[in-house]
């Protein structure tokens, strides 16, 4: 009886294994020369293909690059290598139509340092490298069920072609765990949809969700974010910088156009702990960070608590530079016993709106808790609109809802408790109060 010799692709159906080329699950052995072999064969199917990546763990010390129609899935560890980990960012490129990268796990192998902290946005600068995933102008890419960790910089880095100037198109992050990243988790930069979401993002250095839009994209069409139902936890880091640290960051990318973008944030978990409290800390404690123009934005139903404490003036739901952004349905607690020492408060604003131009903000149905000093701070802001907010401060905070320097106010069906002053109009004209509860600190 004839003998048949079966290969790892005729065991796992239609998909080819990085094994038959060449590939050595060692830890060791560098692979780059082995995935990009299978990659560019798959590549040349009609209509592509996919590649697996079996138990074990593969070094790769040089990049490598997914092209148009491929799927690289499995159970496999893709670590960086020495050389690659210092001198590159996208160990990974995913720059082809329709790249899917799915159950893999991705070992940046690369220590906790305040290196990348310092480092500005970008591609590059300083002496920090390591983006594991570099997305740059695919029309489709999507990362699903993957792990990644020890990352030098980012985990994802979705961006603009640097050749070309042209902009990923749909972008899908899901169900992922990411964790120990130097700079930030995932970094949408170039784009023109995407949806973040269900992922578990902790311990990341600097921001967990860096979100990047653009009022002056070629068409005018701007762009479309979903970032929805993301746990983001930061346990027991003693060792980060004076340093801004927003959990969840939406700002500008490039300004000075009139395209018209839309960000969804919903559902997201954000939870900060720290064991250790450093109450002499001024740097600013943003869990999410608005800072935009010609964005429409909605934050709904969020989960924001922290026990750090700052000097800062800032808050944990802060939008600093932004029209037509509306908040609902979000519980922001400062649930720790230290005060700055500063000042006799933990935070100093709750949901924060503080720069100009702010118009055009509703405050419905959130949950402001704990000991922050401002619970609803609003200054240099033209219509806004506080409805059935509930506000349970300590009995120090200076009020439930401050404003500064505004114009055209509606308080209405609030319950605002403990605070020494319930609401405190300072500069402000055109106010209404309505339908209200106030019972402050006497």
């Amino acid at each position: 009886m004839a003998l048949t010799k079966v290969n790892t692709r005729m065991i796992d159906g239609d998909a080819t294994s990085v094994l038959d080329y060449g590939a050595v699950a060692d830890g060791t052995t560098d692979n780059s020369a082995a995935f990009q072999s299978a990659i560019d064969y798959v590549t040349g199917l009609t209509g592509g293909g996919s590649v697996y990546v079996p138990q074990g763990i593969y070094l790769i010390d040089a990049q490598v690059n997914l092209k148009d129609n491929v799927k690289v899935y499995g159970v496999g560890t893709i670590k960086a290598g020495a050389s690659i980990k210092d001198t590159s960012d996208g160990y990974f490129q995913a720059n082809g139509t329709d790249c899917l990268l799915e159950g893999l796990t991705f070992d940046g192998d690369t220590a906790r340092t305040q290196t990348c902290n310092f480092d500005p946005d970008g591609l590059s600068g300083g002496t920090c490298y390591g983006i594991f995933i570099l997305c740059q102008g695919s029309p489709k890419v999507e990362i699903r069920e993957c792990t990644f960790k020890n990352v030098g910089k980012d985990a994802v880095y979705v961006g603009f072609n640097t050749s070309t100037g042209e902009a990923c198109g749909d972008c899908l992050i899901t169900e992922n765990n990411i964790s120990e990243c130097h700079r930030s988790g995932i970094t949408l930069e170039g784009f023109r949809s995407a949806i973040v979401t269900n992922n578990i993002i902790t311990d990341i250095y600097e921001g967990s969700i860096d979100l990047e839009v653009d009022d002056k994209t070629p068409d005018n069409q701007g762009v479309n974010a979903i970032i929805s139902f993301n746990h983001i936890g930061v346990t027991n880091q003693t060792d980060r910088a004076d340093k801004n640290q927003q959990r969840i960051d939406v700002t500008n990318q490039e300004t000075g156009g009139d395209a018209i973008s839309n960000v969804v944030l919903q559902g997201n978990t954000i939870y900060d702990y720290w064991e250790t409290v450093d109450t002499a800390r001024t740097d600013g404690l943003e869990l999410i960070d608005i800072t935009t123009q010609n964005c429409r934005v909605t934050v709904q139903g969020n989960v924001l608590r922290t026990n750090a404490v700052t000097s800062s003036a800032s808050g944990l739901l802060n939008i600093n530079g932004g029209s037509y952004v509306q908040t609902g349905g979000n519980l922001v607690e400062y649930f720790g016993s230290d005060t700055s020492d500063s000042g006799t408060y933990g935070v100093l604003g709750g949901i924060m709106a503080t720069s100009t131009p702010n118009n055009y903000i509703t405050i419905g149905d959130d949950r402001v808790l704990g000991n922050i000093d401002r619970a609803v701070y609003i200054r240099n802001c033209d219509s806004v609109k506080i409805d059935g907010t509930i506000i349970k401060t300590a009995t120090t905070a200076l009020a439930g809802v401050y404003t500064d320097a505004c114009t055209n106010l509606i308080i209405t069906n609030c319950i605002i408790d403990d605070a020494s002053r319930a609401v405190y109009l300072k500069d402000t004209t055109t106010v209404m109060l309505q339908d209200s509860v106030f019972t402050p600190n006497a």
